[in-house]
């Protein structure tokens, strides 16, 4: 069972959370730059991870990084960028063996605590720049990066209908960043963007597992003093979208099955009570097996392939995707919404409702298995002001939910976009 979470502070902007949890036999380190998503700095942020995953000033090598690691019973250091609301994150982690499992009683967790300080803060930055074989490597890996966003497209389609539905905003800014921008990046501009990174994001460091101890933050601690400061202030805010007309577009690939995608505004969810009402109607919806769009628009009426909704209830907003033979466009649209109503109307069973809060408390018990999912966790409820480190303290907010507050906040739902991902050929 998983301690309360004990959160210290130990700089400007900077603070590390502690969740000592004695039932993984691994532990998990974590440090989280959060940073405005902007258009003009998010690729440049995107390759940091990259650069920093592969050693630091002290073990420049990469053999001789690997061979460090291995030295540390096999821990993998590992990078990635992902956004939540407005904010882009850079993160940084380190997962290795729990102390109780060493040969020879070796204080790992310390071990692994320093060398993920040393990597964050002292990286391989010489006369003003990243080296610039380094950095050609890692430019062709986020490169990769960015070109798998196109080759998956159902994924891209979501991505495409998010930034039609929030374009001139930050949420429609592309966490992995831009090809272009990618090329124009030099080993000076890589390090002028570490060194802004360091000064103005703000830091939250999680440690997860057994060795949660008060002694890793003091080694990041000390790690970080001294660095000058000025980080920004996180507020993660969001208005609905006032309604407006409706967006339809469609673009052409080389594909068999055509990907629609349509983008609601909702009422952003500001309480626990309101999150637990999102989570509900969202299974109800389309995000469960016996979902409303999965039984009727895909299984009944055979419109689509797939059929799904995803809601982001903290940002405001709500995306339903599905694969479609594009001539059925306007018969799956239609219908999609046709269900959308039947939600906001009442028309679902008590049986529906408890299946509903049955999924919703299923998936909530299972974030406590791993170790990267209780991280996930406490890092969104850090960034919504909030400390519950124990995503099944939820759960009485769930079972609380009725079928009026699915209505009241479904009937917040409004249509903005409705994008087309069809074939070249075909017409699909």
């Amino acid at each position: 069972m998983a301690d309360k979470l004990h959160r210290i502070t130990i700089g400007d902007g900077i603070a590390v959370n502690l969740i000592k949890d004695s039932k993984f036999k691994h532990d998990r380190i974590s440090v989280n730059f959060i940073l405005p998503l902007r258009r003009e700095t998010a690729t440049g942020y995107a390759l940091l991870p990259y650069l920093m995953q592969r050693g630091y000033a002290d073990c420049s090598d990469f053999t001789a990084f690997a061979r460090k690691l291995d030295e540390l019973y096999g821990a993998s250091v590992s990078g990635r960028v992902s956004k939540a609301g407005e904010y882009q994150i850079v993160g940084l982690s380190i997962h290795h063996v729990d102390n109780r499992y060493t040969l020879n009683g070796e204080d790992l967790a310390a071990q692994c605590a320093q060398l993920l300080a040393d990597i964050v803060c002292k990286p391989d930055i010489r006369e003003g720049g990243f080296a610039p074989e380094v950095l050609a490597t890692e430019k062709n890996s986020l490169l990769d990066a960015i070109a798998a966003e196109v080759n998956d497209k159902r994924s891209y389609a979501t991505a495409r209908c998010t930034e039609l539905l929030f374009e001139g905003e930050p949420l429609a800014v592309k966490q992995n960043g831009y090809a272009e921008d990618v090329l124009a990046i030099t080993p000076k501009s890589a390090a002028e963007s570490y060194y802004t990174m360091l000064r103005t994001a703000a830091i939250e460091i999680i440690v997860i597992g057994n060795a949660a101890e008060e002694s890793v933050a003091d080694i990041f601690a000390q790690a970080f003093r001294g660095v000058g400061r000025q980080p920004i202030q996180v507020e993660l805010t969001a208005e609905q979208k006032a309604p407006g007309e409706v967006r339809d577009m469609v673009e052409n690939m080389d594909l068999t099955q055509a990907k629609m995608v349509m983008g609601f505004s909702t009422r952003p969810a500001e309480s626990r009570e309101e999150i637990a009402a999102a989570r509900i109607a969202g299974a109800i919806y389309g995000a469960s097996p016996f979902s409303k769009l999965f039984l009727n628009v895909r299984e009944k009426l055979s419109l689509c392939y797939y059929c799904a909704s995803r809601i982001m209830a903290s940002s405001g907003y709500m995306l339903v995707d599905c694969g479609i033979e594009a001539g059925n466009k306007q018969r799956a649209q239609e219908e999609i919404l046709k269900q959308l109503q039947e939600v906001c109307a009442g028309s679902f069973t008590q049986a529906e409702l408890q299946n509903a809060k049955l999924a919703v408390i299923n998936s909530l018990n299972a974030v406590t298995d791993t170790l990267r999912g209780m991280e996930g966790w406490l890092l969104t409820e850090i960034l919504q002001g909030g400390d519950n480190a124990d995503p099944t303290q939820e759960i009485a907010c769930v079972e609380e939910v009725t079928a009026e507050d699915v209505q009241n906040y479904m009937n917040s739902a409004r249509l903005h976009v409705v994008y087309l991902l069809a074939g070249e050929s075909k017409g699909e």
